[in-house]
């Protein structure tokens, strides 16, 4: 999620809270999963690549 715009400052209140509603939006298009508490039972290994993959996606784009 973007917190900054393309000049370095921080978003204000409001453009915060669109970002956060484009998540939400998002979420409530994806099927309910296990949730990332599933991953505590996960090898560590196995845990670290999904870590990894969920940084490697980077932040959500609009719209």
């Amino acid at each position: 999620m973007t917190v900054i715009d393309d000049s370095g400052e921080p978003l204000t209140a409001p453009e915060l809270q669109a970002q956060f509603q484009r998540v939400r939006d998002q979420c409530d298009r994806e099927p309910e999963g296990p949730g990332i508490g599933a991953l505590t039972g996960d090898n560590r290994t196995s845990w670290a690549q999904v870590i990894n993959d969920e940084i490697t996606i980077g932040p959500l784009e609009p719209g």
